[in-house]
């Protein structure tokens, strides 16, 4: 279970960089690129921003700090699909 920790943690570090550097990289609209910092971060923010956010919640750490019935930490296994949606998108 350790190991499962761990590799949740790396890619929760790597997506979290991933947000990051989406907010400087430069976006092509038409054939240029955009380079005005106050634009990408808009247009990163109407796009894709949530579902990183969304991707970044380490289910497993939260699903195991859940108390109750087992299908209230169920729900919470859904953010992995997300996350495995954004790193599909990253290796575009």
């Amino acid at each position: 279970m350790k190991t499962i920790r761990w590799a949740e943690f790396v890619i929760d570090i790597f997506l979290a960089v991933d947000m990051i550097l989406n907010f400087f990289t430069a976006d092509i609209i038409d054939v240029d690129y955009e380079k005005s910092l106050s634009k990408i971060a808009i247009t990163y923010l109407k796009s894709y921003f949530i579902t990183d956010c969304i991707s970044c919640l380490p289910g497993l750490i939260i699903a195991e700090n859940i108390e109750g019935i087992h299908d209230k930490r169920r729900w919470v296994y859904y953010f992995k699909v997300v996350r495995y949606l954004q790193i599909s998108r990253l290796f575009k």
